[in-house]
């Protein structure tokens, strides 16, 4: 039922607190368990999976047409972020706010664009040391949960995979691996090249 779908999805923008993208609140309702939402705590929330069966593009979908309808804005900020208007206030406290609304399913993927991701992702990972990013991806756990952040602000996945491609020998190799820069070269440099290293 389109009110009931509504209510959950306006809901979960409440418990992230009105402060990410749709993507994210996407992820949150269909359970995925990936670093933006685990990090955040987003998968203990009520709502974590309240739409498991649907797929992330079907439930972005139903934001954008929420969005329209004026039960959700976005922001217009530099990152914009999904929060709640007064009609969706009053369909989360009501469920007969709005008997009118209506919600239309969103087209399946074709399998075409599914073939497309899969090929990208696999492109990837191409002469990435799984062995190595997996070593290097505990290292930055181990970094993150020294310093109280989430490890994406260590480093992104993307910079695991090129560092565990391109095996950096020197400081100098290091600070031209996409991601990682002079800064965190200096601050965490030696400790990425001990694990580097250690696999030559």
């Amino acid at each position: 039922e389109a009110v009931t779908l509504a209510r959950k999805i306006i809901s979960c923008v409440a418990r992230v607190g009105q402060r990410f993208g749709a993507a994210h609140v996407a992820n949150v309702l269909c359970g995925s368990e990936n670093e933006q939402v685990t990090s955040r705590r987003h998968d203990q929330l009520t709502t974590f999976g309240l739409l498991k069966g649907a797929s992330s593009p079907e439930v972005r979908g139903y934001i954008e047409q929420l969005l329209a309808q004026g039960f959700l804005r976005q922001t217009d900020d530099a990152f914009p972020v999904i929060a709640l208007t007064q009609l969706g206030v009053d369909l989360l406290k009501d469920a007969t706010a709005a008997p009118s609304l209506a919600l239309s399913r969103q087209r399946r993927v074709v399998k075409d664009k599914e073939h497309r991701r899969s090929r990208v992702e696999a492109e990837a990972w191409e002469g990435v040391d799984r062995d190595l990013f997996e070593e290097l991806r505990a290292l930055r756990l181990q970094i993150a949960r020294a310093r109280g952040v989430p490890p994406y602000v260590i480093f992104h996945d993307t910079t695991l995979r090129e560092l565990a491609r391109l095996k950096p020998q020197t400081m100098a190799e290091l600070r031209t691996v996409y991601g990682v820069g002079a800064r965190k070269a200096d601050e965490l440099g030696e400790q990425c090249l001990a694990v580097l290293r250690a696999k030559c």
